[in-house]
């Protein structure tokens, strides 16, 4: 049992454990390439945690403390870089008109290309309306007719020809974030963990720590593609703390990364689970997002695992898709769970409640699936807008030669700034010691009004990368690549 350690000064008074609090954000596994740091952070090692000055209770209650659970307060204290750029420029938004001084957002993972195309179907006679179904309640883990239409969806897209999905295979839920919140709460308890390789998308620790308590392993490797004995590593190390490891999550097409895993690799992990007898989640939210042009040497082809015919275990490998991404409507809130295992589909209906998508949002992506022609051309032209952004992209980093991972999915690419976080690493000596150069950096980019994202918000241990989204129209990536490169400028000059 935890010792508590009372200190009373006047009338406050703080409040310690011995130890973290249960399920706080130490607990999380954080396994390097290179080996190091294999472990928890200091407040894991038995230092006294006190509650900070800003929390401490001043009423007294009989029985105990006024206080919030250890979950809430460990969720509040969690430093989520996402969610600091993205306050940082949502307080002064660009407009090219009313406000060109804004800051501008390219570190949310939002595709914004195909808006055009969008609000015009949606507005559509009999797409986006209400009626008196749409005021009742509804199957909560979505309509047979939704279900049913994201199956043939994905069957087409994504080349499923022998065991097609069903409405039966196809839950859906309020964003794939909930989803893998769902999954992992399905496969795990509080106290497990789930092995995520990375660098990857940062809010997974929140998905699967902030209600579920399941713990992430995160095992970097170089693009997010740790070898087994990383992933080895990584569940014995878990097993010994008592964690044991319940799946693996995997993402493909990758983010930050913005390149197709390669098919050995995703083979690899799946066949490891399977020896391991853990369960694989499979997150293919860019699944329909790969704009590169078939049979390029330099590049992976996507398989969906859901086309895969020769897995050692279908019932043990589930997969994360989002109208959010593939389909740019990321306001809708809507996701998609797929599971070949009737217990697992069973037991995502149980807690579906948590997890519903209003009555209209449902019938109008109904509606939409629906339109196969829509469907296939939408897909078609959003690789291609896509395409055109990315090219216009690398060759401005080109022009100036940075460093970058040669993308060709999704919409994202991955920058390597190291010259330029050393150069600010070297004028820092400081005491205590200055932030890394990659945390200086996101700082500048954030005074000079443009937001992308370090490294450290994917849990990578490399310490030189930044992740852009490229889903804006190109006038407004132009705008935050000059800044971008201005403080680039700055740092190899003498003004910073």
């Amino acid at each position: 049992m935890r010792h508590l350690i009372l200190a009373l000064e006047g009338r406050d008074a703080r409040i310690g454990l011995e130890g973290p609090p249960k399920g706080s954000c130490s607990d999380v596994c954080r396994l390097k390439v290179a080996g190091e740091d294999k472990g928890r952070d200091e407040k894991s090692r038995g230092v006294t945690y006190v509650r900070p000055a800003s929390r401490q209770k001043k009423v007294i209650v009989p029985g105990g403390w006024m206080d919030l659970s250890n979950r809430a307060e460990t969720n509040v204290a969690f430093k989520n870089i996402l969610a600091i750029g993205a306050i940082a420029v949502a307080s002064d938004p660009y407009d090219p008109k009313t406000n060109p001084a804004g800051g501008i957002n390219l570190g949310t993972a939002e595709n914004k290309l195909m808006a055009d195309v969008l609000v015009k179907k949606l507005n559509e006679p009999g797409v986006m309306e209400v009626s008196a179904r749409s005021l009742c309640y509804g199957s909560y883990h979505g309509s047979p007719a939704l279900r049913g239409a994201i199956a043939a969806t994905l069957n087409r897209q994504f080349k499923i020809e022998e065991e097609v999905l069903t409405a039966d295979n196809v839950c859906v839920g309020n964003g794939a974030g909930s989803i893998v919140s769902a999954i992992s709460q399905i496969l795990a308890d509080a106290g497990d963990s789930i092995i995520i390789p990375s660098p990857v998308y940062g809010q997974f620790y929140g998905d699967l720590k902030n209600v579920g308590l399941v713990n992430p392993v995160f095992v970097a490797g170089p693009a997010s593609e740790p070898g087994i004995d990383k992933l080895e590593e990584a569940f014995q190390v878990a097993k010994e703390r008592g964690s044991p490891v319940k799946a693996i999550l995997i993402t493909n097409p990758g983010n930050p990364t913005g390149r197709v895993l390669s098919c050995a690799t995703v083979r690899s992990w799946i066949w490891w689970a399977a020896e391991k007898g853990i369960h694989c989640i499979v997150d293919e939210v860019y699944g329909m997002s790969v704009w590169s042009t078939p049979g390029q040497p330099e590049y992976e082809e996507f398989e969906s695992v859901l086309a895969m015919t020769d897995l050692p275990d279908p019932l043990s490998v589930h997969v994360v898709w989002s109208f959010s991404k593939d389909f740019c409507m990321s306001g809708m809130r809507a996701g998609v769970l797929v599971s070949r295992n009737e217990r697992v589909v069973a037991a995502y209906i149980t807690i579906a409640y948590f997890y519903a998508i209003p009555q209209v949002i449902e019938q109008a992506l109904t509606k939409i699936l629906s339109d196969h022609e829509f469907v296939d051309s939408f897909v078609v032209e959003n690789k291609i807008r896509l395409r055109n952004n990315f090219e216009r992209v690398i060759s401005a980093l080109e022009a100036r030669s940075i460093p970058f991972l040669r993308p060709n999915a999704a919409i994202f690419i991955w920058i390597d700034l190291r010259r330029w976080a050393a150069r600010l690493e070297e004028k820092s000596v400081s005491e205590p010691p200055a932030p890394s150069g990659t945390m200086q950096l996101f700082q500048l980019f954030l005074d000079h009004k443009v937001y992308i994202t370090p490294e450290e918000a994917f849990f990578g241990d490399e310490g030189r990368w930044f992740r852009i989204i490229v889903g804006s129209p190109w006038d407004v990536l132009q705008v935050a690549f000059s800044r971008i490169f201005a403080v680039l400028e700055a740092i190899d000059g003498p003004s910073i």
